[in-house]
């Protein structure tokens, strides 16, 4: 059933390779470059977009932890700028898919499992968005949300479920994954998903011949979505859809129809028809099958005058905090008026745009796939008051 009402996204903050901050972020799309960089491991020898460091240490003494909250207080500053008032029950939502991992590996490796009272309590997965709520005197609901790579996406679908319910009146959504260590970049490139050789524009491609996969990127972007409508929102949520593939660990389901499904109830929940729709900000992760499942749909689903484009090649790909990231930059879009897209190095699908884009007027489909069959889309159209 569709909830008939939109929220709107009034504050933004993002860390990113590119730096920390929404401008770092732009500018850094803008540029063109991707913000891989050769990464050596002992045994691992790629290609990676990693957050640098910065941040207060009084915070966290965790890059994850003080990027969360960086992000965090940039959108909620953001949102005030914007006209944004705290509602009387904001809530948090955090979405990631491995977590605070760098804290974990250094207590056990460097530390040999034992550190200070202070230092563990921020290794839990409940202790930085707790103390960011308490920070601003925050009491509505708080979660943490895990449905691997579309975990942001999804964050983003809850919390326009919980303000248009009245389940809470505003919430900062979250998406927060740091996570490049040597076991996992060594794990993700023994499933031979990752783009590892050559020049990372070159590398990870998205619906581009001759991409080796996907670009592994760390991130965390803050939303603050909100029912207000008296403010200068970025964008407006205005559907959601959610399925699960039921196939494979790793593999989308070669058919795609549980992907279509996510769009079309995105889409019927938005109540907006296909041929309306502009763009298609895709989960565009630059493996194979993925790309080809999703520029099928897109096919499928979409007239041709529906364009496709994906930022993964810029910002690497931040697993659950990937969909929370590509939401903000399609936000961004409609006040900035650019796609930020990559230029195409190959041949890519008709779809496919090439380089920086004007923006065209029309809503936005924005797709999120996770690993283990999680498909999730939301609507995201321009800003209505």
């Amino acid at each position: 059933m569709a909830l008939n009402r939109g929220v709107a996204i009034v504050g933004l903050g993002a860390v990113s390779g590119y730096g920390w901050g929404v401008d770092s972020l732009w500018s850094g799309l803008l540029s063109g470059k991707s913000a891989g960089r050769p990464l050596v491991f002992e045994d691992f020898d790629g290609l990676a977009a990693m957050v640098p460091e910065g941040g207060n240490e009084e915070d966290s003494v965790t890059l994850f932890g003080r990027a969360l909250y960086g992000s965090g207080r940039e959108a909620l500053s953001d949102a005030g700028d914007r006209g944004w008032r705290p509602g009387v029950r904001v809530g948090l939502i955090l979405c990631s898919s491995l977590g605070e991992v760098q804290g974990w590996r250094e207590l056990y490796f460097e530390h040999g499992g034992h550190c200070r009272r202070r230092h563990y309590l921020q290794l839990l997965p409940s202790t930085a968005p707790s103390m960011l709520m308490a920070e601003y005197g925050f009491t509505g609901p708080s979660m943490n949300v895990g449905a691997a790579c579309a975990s942001g996406v999804l964050g983003l679908i809850l919390a326009r479920q919980w303000v248009a319910t009245g389940f809470a009146t505003d919430v900062v959504v979250s998406g927060t994954d740091l996570s490049v260590t040597a076991e996992n970049a060594w794990g993700m490139d023994a499933l031979n998903v990752l783009a590892t050789e050559g020049a990372p524009e070159q590398a990870c491609r998205p619906f581009q011949e001759g991409s080796q996969g996907f670009l592994p990127g760390e991130a965390s972007a803050a939303l603050v979505v909100t029912g207000q409508s008296d403010v200068d929102g970025y964008a407006d949520v205005t559907g959601g859809g959610f399925t699960h593939d039921a196939f494979h660990p790793i593999a989308i389901k070669p058919d795609g129809l549980q992907v279509a499904a996510a769009w079309s109830q995105a889409m019927s929940d938005a109540e907006v028809e296909p041929d309306e729709f502009a763009y298609v900000n895709a989960h565009g992760s630059g493996t194979f099958l993925n790309d080809t499942v999703e520029a099928g749909v897109a096919d499928a689903l979409f007239p041709a005058s529906t364009k496709l484009y994906s930022t993964k090649m810029l910002t690497g790909h931040g697993l659950g905090a990937g969909g929370a990231l590509e939401s903000a930059i399609a936000a961004l879009t409609y006040e900035r008026g650019e796609i930020p897209a990559p230029a195409l190095v190959a041949t890519a699908h008709p779809r496919v745009l090439d380089g920086i884009t004007p923006r065209a007027p029309g809503p936005t489909l924005k797709s999120s796939i996770g690993m283990g069959g999680y498909n999730a889309a939301i609507v995201i159209d321009q800003h209505s008051t």
